[in-house]
């Protein structure tokens, strides 16, 4: 694990960054006890928040973003199949996180890695996650409606990554 410290930007209040903090560390210790969710999420865990920094360990990930496989395809041997079907497996760990009552809030291709020495998806940053382990009624609507808004996220870069991969593949054949 590496330990990073990040300047606050002022948009963020003291009360939105504890917010912060507590639902990551939750998560975190979610993911550590759950194996169906341990080797998919890198949660940074926040250790200290000052007035100017957020201190924050996060675990290393060795590979790339779904962004750079989308924006650069030619430069990676994974086939479309592979790849499409590693994308899949996340539909689950995205459910899983919800039965524990958390969504990540963010996903996209940016938020999406991929390992090629595990041969797995990861998803990181998880500052805009939110905790609904409480909710119930609206808030319990309002779970239901962020995690669609993440499975739809996926389902758009799962759909945007087979098309790149399918144009490089067509073009290398």
């Amino acid at each position: 694990m590496r330990s990073l410290t990040a300047v606050c930007p002022p948009r963020l209040s003291t009360e939105r960054i504890e917010q912060i903090k507590q639902t990551t560390n939750a998560i975190a210790t979610c993911a550590a006890t759950d194996a169906a969710l341990r080797d998919h999420l890198k949660v940074e865990v926040v250790t200290d928040i000052t007035e100017q920094s957020v201190q924050f360990i996060t675990p290393a990930v060795q590979g790339y973003t779904l962004e750079r496989y989308i924006d650069d395809p030619d430069r990676f041997d994974e086939s479309t199949e592979h790849l499409s079907a590693k994308l899949d497996d996340m539909v689950s760990v995205l459910q899983r996180l919800a039965q524990h009552g958390f969504v990540h809030g963010d996903v996209h291709p940016g938020n999406l890695m991929y390992e090629p020495a595990t041969g797995r998806f990861v998803l990181i940053d998880f500052e805009r996650a939110q905790d609904f382990r409480t909710a119930s009624g609206e808030h319990g609507e309002a779970l239901r409606s962020a995690h669609k808004a993440d499975l739809e996220n996926l389902a758009d870069a799962h759909g945007e990554l087979r098309g790149v991969l399918e144009e490089r593949d067509l073009g290398r054949g």
